[in-house]
């Protein structure tokens, strides 16, 4: 039942349970069912881990991007499913940001890589197609739109109809709900959250590696494309770039002299 109505207003809600057990005749009892930790009594943890891993996401997309000197590379997706294995574990269990943490060891790792990975692979699709911006564009879904959507402490019964339409399709919002419904629901209601990021994680890695590969073969369709010749030039050129250019002289050339190490004639008198 707490599911079911947690997207309403509170008074509404229990409004309606009070007009149906009127109608029946009985007397409505609330009754608490889980009780938040100490550690947390607002139930606010989930919401700021996930915004932590949602900005660890998009910026180790970005530092594999400069670390490649290109929007994608061939072991993009490995190194960011690794790094998103190691990162949910240096901040759910060694900084223990979570309480209670240790009777949810294996359910929160998971859920902390699959949200990491979530955003880091969007980020990588947006900046394979439109380069560096893909970057700023991320922030934007994410951090301006994403994040809002997920209620916060209050939920998603204050937020504007945008916000409560948008919220369910993108990470933060599946994210905040997988976690906190582990934490504190027994693991209730976590079908929803589990397919969604796991969409982002499958179409994200699939675009990754075809914009990848597609960029290999236009580079060696062109590179079969240009003549023998051609190509020679351009890997000497490569490793010498001073050496084949007419006017300039090698580095154990005198400035002096002409390229081909044959000193100029004197005039004869």
């Amino acid at each position: 039942m707490v599911d079911r109505v947690r997207h309403r207003r509170p008074a509404a809600a229990d409004a309606r349970h009070e007009e149906a057990a009127k109608a029946q005749g009985q007397k409505l009892a609330l009754k608490l069912g889980n009780k938040r930790p100490k550690q947390d009594p607002l139930g606010v943890v989930s919401g700021i881990a996930v915004f932590v891993l949602l900005v660890a996401g998009y910026l180790g997309s970005t530092l594999a991007m400069q670390r490649a000197k290109t929007a994608t590379s061939r072991r993009r997706v490995l190194s960011l499913i690794a790094y998103s294995i190691i990162t949910a574990l240096v901040f759910g269990v060694i900084i223990g940001a979570y309480p209670d943490i240790g009777s949810n060891f294996w359910p929160l790792w998971g859920e902390f890589a699959l949200m990491c990975l979530a955003v880091a692979l969007f980020a990588a699709t947006l900046q394979s197609l439109i380069g560096p911006i893909g970057t700023l564009v991320t922030v934007v879904v994410m951090v301006f739109f994403g994040n809002p959507s997920t209620g916060g402490v209050n939920g998603t019964a204050y937020l504007p109809a945008f916000s409560q339409a948008i919220g369910p399709v993108l990470p933060p919002w599946n994210g905040t709900t997988l976690v906190r419904n582990t934490l504190y629901f027994e693991g209730n209601a976590i079908t929803q959250p589990l397919i969604v990021l796991s969409v982002y994680v499958v179409v994200g890695a699939a675009l990754v590696t075809v914009l990848t590969y597609g960029r290999l073969l236009w580079v060696a369709r062109r590179e079969n494309a240009t003549p023998p010749d051609q190509r020679r030039g351009r890997r000497r050129r490569r490793h010498h770039p001073t050496c084949l250019r007419p006017g300039f002289a090698t580095p154990s050339q005198p400035p002096g002299m002409p390229v081909g190490g044959h000193a100029p004639a004197r005039p004869r008198t």
